[in-house]
């Protein structure tokens, strides 16, 4: 028993019980963590202990004194793990029968680690009829030999997983690489796991993956969960990729890790429009400008443009977009 598990949760007892019964069941569960941040009713008289104690499972529950988002509950969250290894859950997403057994395949590896990642299964997905990820991370992950056990990853291999969609419930810290690098989610509403997904990829030395699928990852399309949100909250994403670029700018980054990085923020530059209310679109137009102006070097514009013409010039469209 070497793992603790972070729960961050605001008004959301059903479904933190939910995965507090399924994780009482993974024997390498030692220690959960739930970060109550600042519900309406106290998540500690909404929460049975009963299964997690039984199972041996030192169960915390922590309040904030006020809401201050899902990056902030993960924090507090992780200074308060005391176990080798943590792995960050949210409330609306479920362990799969397999989830135990992926990680004890990872914490039974003779190196050490420094993260681990796995596969997961998409709710919008599921609807669909197809048992998997959203089809733009399963074409990275199709990229990776399919073997039975833990596999390392090679740089190659951590530059094209890089790009994925920053999770942060599919991966396994070792926990003194996230506090020895200061790594930590971004303090904002929405997009808070970028930070803590890129800073571990950049600085990790040593990462492991798995095939096997460990969550079920729930989207609603309704009500007030983070995926649905619409307004304000989510033009602070440039926050987080600030502190991701100075990352960057202080670190020896290849261009392939460049390349992998600009991709992904081009993606998530074309993805968050579609996810504005109307009224946001030109000041997040303005956001973007300046961001790639101001983090996008010349130096680096020209490695990018010798490697990926497609890739310069849909950034040079941020640019004319967001002319006032």
């Amino acid at each position: 028993m070497t793992v603790s598990v972070v729960i961050p949760a605001w008004n959301d007892a059903e479904g933190v019980q939910a995965v507090l019964e399924t994780l009482a069941d993974v024997a390498v569960v030692s220690e959960v963590i739930v970060v109550d941040d600042c519900s309406q009713t106290p998540l500690e008289t909404q929460l049975r202990r009963t299964r997690s104690e039984a199972a041996g499972q030192s169960l915390q529950i922590l309040r904030h004194a006020e809401n201050r988002g899902g990056g902030a509950a993960r924090n507090t969250g992780l200074n308060a793990v005391t176990q080798p290894y943590v792995i960050f859950l949210d409330s609306d997403d479920l362990p799969t029968s397999e989830y135990g057994a992926v990680l004890e395949a990872f914490v039974a590896t003779p190196e050490p680690f420094d993260f681990a990642m796995f596969r997961h299964l998409d709710s919008r997905e599921l609807h669909l009829g197809r048992k998997s990820g959203l089809p733009v991370d399963e074409r990275s992950w199709d990229q990776l030999p399919r073997l039975d056990v833990p596999q390392v990853m090679s740089e190659h291999q951590k530059c094209e997983m890089a790009a994925v969609s920053a999770y942060p419930w599919n991966k396994l810290y070792r926990t003194g690489f996230l506090k020895e690098h200061e790594i930590l989610c971004t303090e904002i509403p929405v997009h808070n796991d970028i930070e803590l997904h890129w800073v571990s990829f950049l600085l990790a030395r040593r990462v492991l993956y798995s095939h096997h699928t460990g969550i079920t990852h729930f989207v609603a399309d309704h009500g007030n969960r983070i995926t649905n949100r619409k307004g304000a909250e989510r033009l602070r994403v440039f926050e987080a990729l600030d502190n991701v670029s100075k990352r960057i700018e202080g670190a020896e980054i290849t261009i392939r890790m460049q390349l992998s990085y600009w991709r992904f923020v081009n993606k998530l530059m074309r993805w968050i429009p579609n996810n504005l209310t109307q009224e946001r679109l030109q000041e997040f137009h303005i956001l973007r400008r300046a961001f790639v102006l101001d983090r996008l070097s010349p130096d680096v514009f020209k490695r990018l443009a010798l490697n990926d013409p497609h890739l310069s010039t849909a950034l040079l469209d941020f640019l004319e977009e967001g002319e006032a």
